[in-house]
């Protein structure tokens, strides 16, 4: 039983507690707490039993300077106490808080005297050797000369939200790891494309996090793939799909690199879109390619093939214009990669094919190439 000074222990709780418990009925404001329970045929010690046993909690009081607390039973069932047998106190709270997180009485009654509200979690050790996580409120009440006069406080078991957090925690630095690992960067975006988190385990993620927060990720986008990136990050809202998109990323140092970022929409349980997960891989190398003009690679058969093809000639005509033999042509296109002992022959045939328009490529990754340029 919680004995004495009541009424202000009852407002402070229907503020902090009963407001958001979702016990009341909507609009109901602290005024009403009591009239509302009154009307149910409540008492007042019945009232603090009903909130404690809904809301998993337990009520505390402690004058300034004082060892002596007054629990409600709330707070007996919390720490496993008989009321009968155990006196409420400060020491007998500190003796069950984990020794790692235990504050002095000295602490504790500058705090009180402050005046200054307190939230915090910390370990119990309860009787029978489980531990579990407590969140402890308090708020202050002052005399009528204005001073610190006690505090009162509610306490809460958290423990299953606590591993829950634990859990997303874990789960949030593994994907971050693995992102580091593999250079890919994961954002979470709400639907209206405001960017709210990234995950990337590297030493620079704030910095990468600030360029991309928000509405910002629009202004690191290259100018030229920007509108058709943000038409379809659009669409993707709209639509509710997913989908993938390549684009040029602009980097700190002024320079672009390529990626390719793909979304995925995220439903809550009512089916309603709750945010996108999008992730981008760097894909530079892929995009980033050496011409023969800027290098002294020999060209392929294959290269030979498909650029012949692309300027629409046949053996003739590029005999015609290499000076080289089409039985020499037809020698070197049978073969996808290098002949050996036809160096100026190709150099000359190269020479040919790129007057006529065709670019000879050499990607980073996968097999050379040709284009029309």
């Amino acid at each position: 039983m919680l004995c004495g000074h009541l009424d202000p222990l009852l407002n402070w709780v229907s503020i902090g507690t009963l407001k958001t418990s979702k016990l009341l009925p909507q609009g109901m404001w602290e005024r009403d707490v009591l009239e509302f329970f009154a009307n149910l045929g409540l008492s007042e010690i019945r009232l603090i039993r009903f909130m404690e046993a809904r809301l998993g909690c337990g009520l505390m009081q402690r004058y300034v300077g004082a060892e002596v607390m007054t629990w409600s039973r709330g707070m007996f069932t919390l720490l496993d106490l008989d009321p009968q047998t155990d006196k409420p106190s400060f020491s007998l709270l500190q003796s069950m808080i984990h020794p790692e997180d235990r504050r002095t009485l000295a602490e504790a009654n500058a705090n009180l005297e402050a005046a200054k509200p307190l939230s915090r979690r910390y370990r119990v050790i309860r009787r029978d050797g489980t531990m579990r996580v407590m969140s402890q409120h308090l708020e202050f009440l002052v005399d009528s000369a204005g001073k610190p006069d006690r505090s009162i406080g509610v306490l809460c078991d958290v423990t299953e939200n606590d591993a829950m957090l634990d859990h997303v925690n874990s789960l949030e630095k593994r994907i971050g790891a693995v992102a580091g690992f593999s250079d890919l960067i994961l954002n979470i975006v709400r639907p209206d494309g405001f960017v709210t988190g990234i995950f990337n385990d590297t030493a620079d993620r704030e910095e990468e996090l600030n360029r991309r927060y928000g509405f910002l990720w629009c202004d690191i986008i290259h100018p030229d793939d920007r509108a058709g990136t943000i038409a379809y990050i659009e669409n993707a809202i709209v639509e509710w799909s997913g989908g993938t998109r390549e684009h040029r990323i602009k980097q700190r140092d002024g320079t672009y690199r390529w990626r390719r970022t793909s979304w995925v929409p995220v439903f809550d349980r009512r089916n309603h879109l709750q945010e996108f997960v999008s992730i981008s891989l760097d894909i530079d190398r892929e995009k980033t390619v050496v011409t023969s003009k800027d290098t002294d690679r020999s060209i392929t058969g294959a290269q030979v093939r498909a650029a012949r093809a692309l300027a629409r000639w046949s053996v003739q005509d590029l005999s015609d214009a290499s000076c080289i033999s089409p039985s020499v042509i037809r020698r070197i296109e049978e073969y996808d990669g290098m002949t050996e002992g036809v160096s100026e022959p190709l150099a000359a045939i190269r020479f040919a094919l790129e007057n006529s328009g065709v670019e000879f490529i050499f990607p980073a990754t996968g097999k050379p190439g040709v284009r029309l340029v």
